[in-house]
């Protein structure tokens, strides 16, 4: 599977909350999934029909994240994400641009603003910028589902592990 566009996201959101679905959003790398990602998952489908997963392009995360990441290009997670039962539809997210900083809350309100989805869902404790999205999300009248689960290990702590093994 190939992820889609952000506009060809945006008309199957529209069609889908047309027909009374509810519709969550989850933005990241999701560049080596683990226990936590799966957990947010089953979290956002508790509240929500249709999860979609906004994934960050490879630009976006080596610019981030550094030049040895990330670890699978957008097209195999993208498949990764597709293959897991919790997962409706993904598309990237265009662009390059810092994870902090006014550009990125600009970025993430233009997305929220295209998508129009029910709710955005994001981990208390792996996602510093949480109260920002909260504010942009209400401001768009859309609700934050906060998961607050138990602690994991990161995607950065377990490429770490494995390139001190190598």
């Amino acid at each position: 599977m190939q992820s889609l566009s952000i506009k060809q996201t945006a008309k199957k959101i529209a069609e889908l909350k047309a027909s009374g679905k509810k519709v969550a959003l989850i933005d990241g790398c999701f560049d080596v999934l683990h226990t936590g990602h799966i957990n947010l998952f089953r979290f956002a489908k508790k509240y929500a029909d249709i999860l979609v997963i906004g994934l960050y392009n490879d630009k976006i995360i080596r610019v981030n994240k550094g030049q040895n990441r990330p670890i699978h290009e957008i097209n195999e997670r993208a498949k990764f994400l597709s293959e897991i039962k919790s997962v409706d539809l993904v598309f990237e997210i265009e662009g390059v641009y810092l994870f902090k900083g006014q550009e990125i809350e600009d970025k993430f309100r233009k997305m929220l603003d295209t998508l129009k989805v029910n709710y955005i869902v994001t981990n208390q404790l792996g996602d510093r910028g949480w109260r920002k999205k909260q504010a942009i999300a209400e401001g768009l009248g859309i609700k934050l589902l906060l998961y607050k689960g138990p602690k994991t290990k990161s995607t950065t702590t377990i490429a770490q592990k494995i390139a001190q093994e190598n």
